[in-house]
């Protein structure tokens, strides 16, 4: 796989340092890096009554915007502050799969290195066509995006000793679920977002 992550922020304060603040931007891309890509996988099970061989094509990549406040309440009581922030988030996954059933009879594929012949590239994957290929699909891409904040007061009673209430709301984007599957799974073949408050 080959990963680029990149985030840049801006921090800084105002009113006498009674309010400190934090802007940001993220990015996140992943993608298939040669032959394989996110999975190349060859089951063989039951002594050779189940031999199946299977490659994923997974991309990933997500997109956010940020920001967050601490306000002093120290003018109403010593140590009191105010945080909130908020995040807006966009997420898209593509994927393309392939899946063949071997011979019962059939050695493992024994692939030692990447470039083996006996795994699709991506291009054979989309276009239907390749070296143990009997069924390939590419999804739709997903995409998905979702608000998420945050909302609390922090009282720092001592040094060592604070007391906090905090309501947030978190988010996980959705996706699918590789290789394909049969077709009575075809409902848990992609999974939605998760949010939680």
């Amino acid at each position: 796989l080959q990963q680029i992550t990149d985030e840049l922020q801006l921090s800084g304060s105002l009113l006498n340092d009674d309010l400190k603040y934090t802007v940001g931007g993220f990015y996140y891309q992943e993608k298939p890096n040669g032959p394989g890509g996110y999975q190349a996988l060859e089951v063989n099970t039951f002594f050779g009554l189940s031999h199946t061989f299977s490659t994923t094509y997974l991309k990933n990549s997500s997109k956010a915007v940020y920001g967050q406040i601490d306000y002093s309440l120290g003018r109403f009581l010593d140590g009191l502050t105010l945080t909130a922030g908020v995040r807006q988030t966009w997420d898209r996954q593509s994927v393309c799969t392939t899946s063949a059933t071997l011979s019962q009879l059939a050695p493992a594929l024994l692939m030692t290195t990447a470039r083996s012949a006996s795994i699709p590239t991506e291009e054979q994957c989309r276009a239907g066509v390749g070296p143990n290929i009997d069924v390939a699909e590419t999804f739709d891409a997903a995409k998905f995006k979702k608000l998420t904040y945050t909302l609390g007061l922090n009282w720092q009673i001592t040094p060592s000793a604070m007391v906090y209430g905090v309501h947030r709301r978190g988010y996980r984007g959705g996706g699918y679920n590789t290789p394909t599957l049969d077709p009575y799974l075809a409902n848990v073949q992609t999974f939605q977002p998760e949010t939680l408050e």
